[in-house]
């Protein structure tokens, strides 16, 4: 089992860095200053960052999460189920993380918060489905520095 987790968690890791190699992925002017006024706890001022950036072609997933973290302190719900949404099927898997995200506090007792579950699952059996030939491939072929 700790095999198979193991072979999970890098081949995961090395699909990641392939991606930023082969196409270059860089972090959107706009989403770096939306993360600058998050941290700030300029909330609206972040998500109105966020949304330009997500107009201007950015749909990193981590963008969409951070956003959704702004519209629940603003109170603003169901923006903050849309981009949670967006955000879980443009990669976020860490639906343990979510569930215990404290800035997200006020949507997990919301009956919307129910309809992400089927959305990670369907996440997670997409990336189960794209690695379950990695468990064929030797350990030493997933790790350059062996």
């Amino acid at each position: 089992m700790h095999k198979i987790t193991l072979t999970l968690i890098l081949g995961l890791f090395y699909l990641s860095t392939l991606a930023m190699d082969r196409f270059d992925i860089k972090k959107p002017p706009l989403a770096r200053q939306a993360d600058s006024l998050f941290q700030m706890h300029k909330y609206a001022e972040a998500l109105k960052k966020y949304e330009l950036s997500f107009k201007s072609g950015n749909n990193f997933c981590d963008d969409y999460y951070t956003a959704a973290r702004c519209a629940a302190l603003l109170n603003n719900k169901i923006t903050a189920f849309n981009y949670l949404k967006i955000s879980i099927k443009n990669g976020f898997v860490d639906e343990k993380y979510a569930n215990h995200d404290y800035y997200l506090a006020n949507l997990h007792t919301q009956k919307l918060w129910a309809e992400l579950k089927p959305l990670f699952n369907s996440l997670k059996l997409k990336i189960e489905k794209e690695l379950v030939g990695i468990k064929n491939i030797p350990c030493y072929r997933l790790i350059p520095f062996c």
